[in-house]
């Protein structure tokens, strides 16, 4: 069917320990997408994933499919769990600012989300989820600084986990580091069609990690 897309992802990871380097599993996820026909006028979106443990475990493990209507929602089936997680999206606007809602729930848990994202301005978002199970609430704050840096910093009222981003562009090459209140540090550097993860904790060093995936995508 044409604008069909193959999308190949692999990813593996090293972590240091002990003063040696051990090399951690590897994994390989496929996606599938293909548009169907039109409903009503929507766009609709196939998509099918799939990862090695397809393959290598069966029983359907790590695969799902995807229908989803452009700018409304989508719904996911889970093979293996035989669960549904469905989306409902929209837009509106607060005081002439745009206010994007997204209630999510998952049959598996299962749970029950609300999220919106606020466009406070052209370079702030603010942006809340509750869950409804739990009444847990995260907040989020997207800024960006001279159209170079973007500042995103995070913080879960219930668990009093918080976390600062910061992105930005290095060559063309896409720069993310990462802080949170476990004293972890990310480094996450972005080489189409490659991506560089390098994450340490502060306080010990040596239990440094470094991942890394390699993407490409055929059509």
């Amino acid at each position: 069917m044409s604008n069909t897309k193959v999308q190949v992802k692999y990813g593996s990871n090293a972590k240091m320990a002990n003063g040696s380097v051990g090399f951690g599993a590897h994994n390989v996820t496929t996606t599938v997408t293909t548009p169907l026909p039109d409903l009503q006028g929507q766009k609709l979106k196939l998509k099918v994933v799939a990862t090695d443990a397809t393959v290598t475990k069966g029983g359907l493990k790590g695969l799902t499919a995807t229908v989803d209507v452009s700018g409304k929602g989508s719904i996911t089936y889970n093979a293996e769990s035989k669960l549904f997680k469905g989306e409902v999206t929209t837009k509106t606007s607060v005081k002439d600012k745009d206010l994007s809602l997204k209630l999510a729930h998952d049959m598996k848990g299962p749970s029950t989300s609300l999220d919106s994202t606020y466009s406070l301005s052209k370079d702030t978002k603010l942006n809340a989820k509750y869950c409804f199970n739990n009444n847990g609430v995260a907040l989020k704050a997207t800024h960006t600084l001279n159209s170079d840096w973007t500042v995103e910093p995070t913080f879960d009222v219930s668990s009093k986990a918080w976390s600062v981003t910061g992105s930005t562009k290095v060559q063309k090459k896409a720069l993310k580091l990462k802080f949170d209140s476990a004293n972890k540090a990310t480094v996450e550097y972005n080489i189409t069609p490659a991506k560089l993860t390098l994450t340490a904790p502060v306080k010990d060093i040596k239990a440094t990690s470094l991942g890394w995936t390699y993407e490409t995508t055929l059509q």
